[in-house]
């Protein structure tokens, strides 16, 4: 007795087995003996036992996960093997104790494993990061299956299921916006299109909205200048040019935009002024009409030597719409020199003028069509007869048959009378 209570236990156990059972006599006492020698032999298993368990937190605590383990897993072998030595309710709480201890270890560790995996690949590979948190989500899950709740503070400590997760959302959300953005920089837009989608799917971020609005800006940009350009190749200038500076206000941030669409605006706007020139010379509109040319040459300086031709032409089609129009008047005002004088310049602007030659021959024949009806009437019948004929010469008219016949007639009467 006195050495099961300093804890000689092995001590104890061989004085009951040599002395006192060889002279005890009783069967009470015997069985007095067995019973303190199961006493003996259960507080050993258990002296055991908790040595070794003492050695897997030893372990444990040294962050000696493998020896921790193998230490709970003895303690365990050894309890199974002295199961007789024990009481049931005795092996069934250390049994549990120990198991528990191993569990909470393994699932501790295994979590923590996991969750050092996913955080070492997170500045290398998003989406390899984001699949080894969602692996380290169900790590947790699993783990938590395997130990009593009151040890689920344990797993938390090291990182929050829900976290995970939303880290995993994240680092795949900003994987495919990564891409997006690459293949944006690129000039790959359908293949952005696609990868920032994926990343819409995740998470609909405003980073990823602002990337898929750069996208539908420059689709809107392409439409607007393709339109331009199906407008341009129908002579449609002012429209095509609405369309293309429509684009330019929508393609600011765009790159090449403004050098793509520099040129054709430009060339939209030298010819609208070139039309609108024309339509001024069309009315006689001397003077707008200079002014769309030399916005035409400023739009377009390289065209500078083909609108100086075409101002050249605009000077001379003006001299000679004057020299015509000052014709008229002198015409009008039977100033047969005043009208032949401006004529005859139109006719070195354009010396081959149809309408020149046949205002000559208008004045020349009425000149001479009125001098006849001057000496006819002065009775100057053989003079008045040489100027109808003259008029003749330039225009052959009924009138003017009519009137040198009266005259013909007129001299054969004179000659009669006399």
């Amino acid at each position: 007795a006195q050495a099961v209570e300093d804890s000689r236990l092995l001590a104890a156990d061989k004085i009951l087995r040599d002395k006192a059972g060889q002279v005890a006599m009783l069967d009470e006492q015997i069985d007095r003996i067995l019973v303190i020698r199961k006493e003996i032999q259960e507080k050993q298993k258990q002296e055991e036992y908790l040595e070794l368990v003492r050695k897997g937190d030893q372990h444990a605590a040294d962050g000696n996960v493998r020896d921790a383990t193998n230490a709970y897993a003895q303690a365990i072998a050894l309890l199974e093997a002295g199961k007789a030595a024990l009481t049931p309710k005795i092996y069934a709480d250390l049994k549990r104790s120990a198991e528990t201890k191993k569990n909470v270890l393994e699932a501790r560790t295994d979590y923590l494993s996991a969750v050092r995996a996913a955080k070492k690949l997170e500045k290398r590979d998003r989406l390899s990061a984001a699949a080894a948190y969602r692996k380290a989500v169900k790590a947790f899950a699993t783990a938590k299956a395997k130990i009593p709740a009151s040890y689920h503070k344990v797993l938390l400590g090291i990182a929050e299921p829900k976290i995970m997760a939303d880290k995993a959302r994240d680092l795949e959300h900003d994987h495919w916006l990564q891409e997006g953005r690459q293949r944006l920089l690129a000039g790959q837009f359908s293949q952005a299109e696609k990868e920032l989608k994926k990343a819409q799917k995740i998470k609909d971020s405003p980073a990823v909205q602002r990337e898929l609005a750069k996208i539908q800006k420059h689709s809107d940009y392409q439409a607007l200048a393709r339109d331009g350009d199906k407008l341009f190749r129908q002579r449609n200038y002012p429209a095509a040019l609405k369309k293309y500076e429509d684009a330019m206000k929508l393609g600011s941030g765009i790159r090449g935009a403004r050098a793509e669409l520099g040129g054709k605006i430009a060339d939209c706007r030298y010819q609208v002024e070139l039309n609108t020139a024309q339509a001024f010379l069309a009315k006689n509109d001397w003077a707008n009409a200079q002014r769309s040319l030399q916005k035409a040459k400023r739009v377009k300086p390289a065209n500078s030597a083909q609108i100086d031709a075409m101002l050249q032409q605009l000077q001379l089609d003006r001299a000679f719409a004057q020299f015509m129009a000052q014709a008229d008047r002198a015409f009008k005002a039977r100033d047969w020199l005043g009208a032949l004088t401006p004529l005859a310049a139109a006719k070195e602007i354009r010396p081959n003028a149809i309408e020149v030659e046949l205002k000559i021959k208008d004045v020349r024949y009425e000149k001479n069509l009125q001098l006849g009806l001057a000496s006819r009437e002065r009775r100057e019948y053989n003079a008045a007869a040489a100027y109808f004929r003259l008029a003749k010469g330039f225009k052959g008219t009924d009138e003017v048959e009519r009137l040198i016949q009266e005259m013909v007639d007129a001299m054969k009467d004179e000659g009669d009378d006399e």
